[in-house]
């Protein structure tokens, strides 16, 4: 192109900026996804962890389409929190509770109790409830390693969450003539 002036240079004519972003992250991904235990950056443009080794496919597994207000976009949110790169031990705290908060809400409708006996169920709200997650009272355990304590019972309520709502999905399709 020329200026008015007789300057000569390079530009676009026109740009897709939808598909500018698309390639950034793609090339940068590609980067991030090898730094330190792995990254990538979303389409908001939030840089988040991968997840350790072996997990990343529990974090990236689909969420199926239940109830969007009380269930599913409460365990994206859980998940987007917990994926946070900067992520304190009360932001893992929060991100567990949520997951627990869900699975109240299904106990609450009696949906869990369709999928898993009292035990079971008893024993998912045990760990919330009893290990200074939910509430705060003096005879909570609280001596234990939070670091490690919250990846393992985050990961361990998305586990249960995936195969509880696909049980109740499973069960709810039976029911329909």
């Amino acid at each position: 192109m020329t200026t008015d002036t007789g300057w000569n240079y390079e530009d676009y004519e026109d740009y897709d900026s939808e598909a500018g972003r698309t390639d950034f992250r793609e090339k940068a991904n590609l980067f991030l996804a090898d730094y330190g235990d792995g990254f990538e950056l979303t389409e908001q443009g939030t840089i988040l962890a991968l997840g350790s080794h072996g997990l990343e496919q529990i974090l990236d597994a689909e969420i199926p389409s239940y109830d969007e207000v009380n269930v599913d976009s409460k365990v994206r949110d859980a998940i987007t929190k917990w994926r946070n790169r900067k992520l304190s031990l009360q932001e893992k705290k929060a991100a567990i509770r949520e997951l627990a908060d869900v699975f109240e809400w299904l106990k609450k409708t009696k949906n869990l109790s369709q999928i898993l006996d009292n035990k079971d169920e008893s024993a998912i709200f045990d760990l919330a409830n009893n290990f200074a997650i939910r509430h705060h009272n003096p005879k909570q355990k609280t001596n234990y390693d939070q670091a490690i304590w919250y990846s393992w019972i985050f990961h361990f309520y998305l586990a249960t969450y995936h195969a509880s709502i696909r049980l109740l999905i499973k069960k709810e399709r039976s029911k329909r003539p």
